[in-house]
């Protein structure tokens, strides 16, 4: 390889971590975006399901050690069934004293 190609090879390289870590910020942001628009109320609920703003919400609630333990491990479980997912989301919006859908 000629000391050209080398240096070629070099700045693609270093072109292509550039634009890697680039994308990866853009899609933090728009994540943290989408994030921000939903409510709390509509966090909790099936259609709108947000884990990470859930646990957030539950993890900052004055609810028990124990029982915020519970919610948050069983949203977790939950997540990839739908019924049961509702089931878990009723009961964080009664521990968390919002109201029913």
């Amino acid at each position: 390889m000629t000391e050209e190609t080398a240096d070629a090879v070099d700045a693609t390289a270093e072109a292509d971590a550039t634009v890697d870590a680039q994308g990866t910020e853009a899609t933090a942001e728009v994540t943290a975006d989408a994030s921000a628009d939903v409510t709390a109320e509509e966090a909790l609920t099936v259609e709108s399901f947000d884990m990470e703003k859930v646990a957030e919400m539950i993890e900052n609630s004055d609810l028990g050690a124990m029982e915020k333990t519970l919610l948050a491990n069983g949203l977790q479980a939950a997540q990839d069934n739908p019924e049961l997912l509702e089931a878990f989301l009723t009961r964080a919006r009664e521990a968390l004293g919002m109201p029913a859908n």
